[in-house]
């Protein structure tokens, strides 16, 4: 939904919305775009967030020629959205009033985003040939990219050159998509991947034209490749290779069906029967006719249980070749009648409505208890029996009964008693420990209910049976078009108690520690938290102080530092190291104002470029800085305290030197050792 914000004080009203958890973006001309997760209410008022933003702009490659046509989606990497899409929006098309949500790189290679808000975000750079890169991109605050403390005469927007973006030329790789009778496949998919199942694999995509063939172009060819070929109506075909093959012919089969009907004894239909499989669960239901399908079967053998209220489980195995459609007719008989009372577990009165359903088999079970809290159901004594029981005021009761049980209860007087017992409920705050802030749109698993917090990380679940629960919190990662859901981030036993509200906290907030450096750092340098465990987030405040959230424990090496730009490399100094038992909720520290600086040379005259540069203290043996050669050669170190040092390349020591308070030495042209000589 959008909304256009003619008031920039007052709040949006969320009219006629669905509640639950959503994205809440706003942006516009000259104001920066910015997603939060939101649990809206309805007719929640949601304040409007119009800020100043930073535009970035960068040059997309395929080897040394410009990507034209690249395109670029992005998304704010503390979003933790499973059900919606996360891409940014990027701007809004004039003529179908939708939402854009990608930027195209121009006939140079070149694309620029509208401003955005400051934060960490995931660039998915997707080239015209199929591949696709990320690039995790840091958006500073305006502020930051000012010269001067004024801004700049007349107003223009903030613009950040994040340089280039190279897609490697690599391998390509031809594949032939064909039927089985040798038919060539038109608008097969072709798709490859290379790298890591989790974090930050390489994609590859191409579509076959007529002639059933396409092609993937910057392949690397020394990495395991996992090659994929989809069609329409056919099974697709997968392999994974050490290396990528120098072509590929991919033989799809077609898909197979199964077209049945489920009839009784006398051979009238039976309605309403349920078709599944314990591997893919429900595939189908019959009708009123009793007939049903299950399309686009890819695999040679499936194993079928056919249930119907009333009637004995059928369980089958159906063999299928490529292709074929195979009839199926599948008779069921009655069951065994077992009568059922669903009552009060305390009062021991009769519960009327409820729900009494089965799990396993799907569908053999679907009925009411009546007034008097009685139920009956038809099954057989080849297997369990997994019930499901529920009614309004009380959590769901499971109940199992085994071949054995089933057989004692059938055609007998004694009814299956189920006890229905008042629920409580848990009440869940979840503090996101990496953000440092309440978790928006967590789920946390209890008692086979998922939770979802809302915009203050809190979130109370429905009934859940009384007794000892595990809460477990998923983790969720996007990486755009795919979500990745792990459970079992913060785990914790929970108690729970009918009639009651039970509370629970998952992760904690993290002590923070202003760090002031005397005089303050310049604009553009940035500085890290680091322990031995995990990192500490850090921002830099409008002070010019540093707001460092602290690890649960362990002391915190604290380090200076600035991104030169992707060719320049990166430069970190250590400052100081603050001890696990420092209490106090500020640290003044003293900038050093003396540094280093030279050229790293080879042979005499040649520079040497983007080589890493570490600075060891010969005192404690410790290393306090490093940084790379720029493309001169020429190398800087500021902010590095007085003491004696050595300039290490490659492990090795190449040259020694006495740094006093303040002074600012140039060590002119440092010689970078020839590799030794092999005899």
């Amino acid at each position: 939904m959008q909304f256009q914000v003619k008031d920039s004080k007052a709040p949006v009203v969320w009219k006629g919305g669905p509640e639950g958890l959503a994205l809440v973006c706003f942006g516009g001309e000259g104001i920066a775009v910015s997603c939060e997760q939101m649990y809206l209410a309805r007719n929640a008022s949601v304040p409007p967030v119009l800020q100043k933003g930073v535009r970035i702009t960068a040059l997309v490659r395929i080897g040394e020629s410009a990507s034209q046509g690249a395109k670029v989606a992005l998304i704010p990497l503390h979003l933790r959205a499973r059900s919606y899409d996360v891409f940014l929006p990027l701007g809004k098309d004039e003529k179908s009033g939708k939402m854009v949500r990608e930027l195209v790189s121009d006939r140079s290679g070149r694309f620029t985003t509208p401003q955005l808000a400051p934060g960490d975000y995931l660039f998915l750079i997707t080239s015209q040939d199929g591949r696709t890169l990320r690039h995790e991109v840091r958006v500073p605050r305006p502020e930051a990219l000012r010269s001067g403390k004024k801004p700049p005469e007349p107003p223009t927007e903030p613009l950040l050159d994040i340089g280039e973006i190279v897609f490697p030329r690599g391998v390509t790789l031809e594949a032939w998509v064909t039927a089985r009778d040798g038919r060539p496949l038109r608008s097969a998919t072709f798709a490859a991947r290379q790298g890591p199942q989790m974090g930050e694999p390489r994609n590859f995509e191409a579509v076959t034209n007529a002639e059933g063939k396409a092609k993937l172009v910057g392949l690397d060819p020394a990495a395991e490749t996992r090659l994929t070929c989809q069609a329409k109506g056919f099974a697709s075909f997968e392999n994974r290779y050490d290396v990528p093959p120098p072509a590929l012919s991919c033989v799809l089969d077609p898909l197979s069906r199964i077209d049945g009907e489920v009839v009784d004894l006398e051979g009238g239909p039976v309605a309403g029967a349920t078709i599944s499989n314990f591997e893919y669960g429900r595939l189908a239901a019959t009708g009123d006719d009793g007939t049903f399908s299950i399309p686009e079967i890819d695999i040679p053998q499936l194993d079928l249980t056919i249930a119907a209220p009333g009637f004995r489980v059928d369980r089958r195995t159906v063999e299928i070749g490529p292709g074929e459609e195979k009839k199926l007719t599948v008779e069921l008989r009655p069951g065994q009648e077992i009568r059922g009372l669903v009552r009060d577990a305390v009062t021991r009165e009769p519960v009327s409505g409820a729900v009494i359903v089965s799990t396993e088999p799907l569908g053999a079970v679907s009925t009411l208890s009546d007034s008097e809290g009685a139920f009956d159901i038809s099954t057989d004594s080849e297997g369990t029996l997994w019930l499901e029981v529920s009614s309004e005021g009380y959590p769901k009761t499971r109940v199992s009964l085994e071949p054995q049980r089933i057989a004692t209860l059938a055609g007998k007087d004694e009814p299956l008693v189920v006890d229905l017992k008042e629920g409580g409920r848990v009440r869940v705050a979840v503090w996101d420990e990496e953000a440092d802030a309440p978790c928006q749109g967590c789920g946390v698993l209890v008692g086979g209910e998922t939770i979802v917090t809302d915009r203050n990380g809190e979130g109370l679940s429905g009934l859940i049976a009384e007794g000892s629960h595990l809460a477990i919190l998923s983790q969720v990662k996007n990486w755009g078009g795919e979500v990745q859901v792990q459970g079992g981030g913060i785990t914790k036993q929970v108690d729970v108690v009918a009639g009651q509200i039970t509370p629970i906290r998952l992760g904690e907030p993290r002590s923070t520690l202003e760090v002031h450096f005397r005089p303050r750092v310049p604009e553009g340098w940035t500085l890290r938290a680091e322990s031995a465990m995990e990192p500490g987030s850090t921002e830099r405040l409008s002070n010019g102080a540093f707001k460092v959230r602290k690890p649960k424990s362990g002391p915190l090496l604290l380090r200076l530092g600035l991104a030169d730009g992707l060719r320049d490399g990166v430069t970190w100094i250590d400052q100081a190291i603050v001890p696990e038992d420092y209490t106090s909720p500020v640290l003044d520290l003293p900038l050093p104002q003396g540094g280093v600086r030279g050229k790293l040379i080879k042979e005499g005259e040649v520079p040497v470029a983007g080589r890493m540069l570490e600075i060891f203290s010969t005192s404690s043996g410790t290393r306090r800085a490093y940084t790379y050669s720029r493309g001169d050669g020429s190398f800087l170190i500021p902010f590095l305290p007085a003491g004696v040092y050595a300039v290490v390349v490659d492990g090795q020591a190449i040259r020694p030197f006495s740094l006093e308070e303040g002074a600012d030495m140039d060590l002119g042209s440092v010689e970078l050792p020839s590799a030794p000589t092999r005899r």
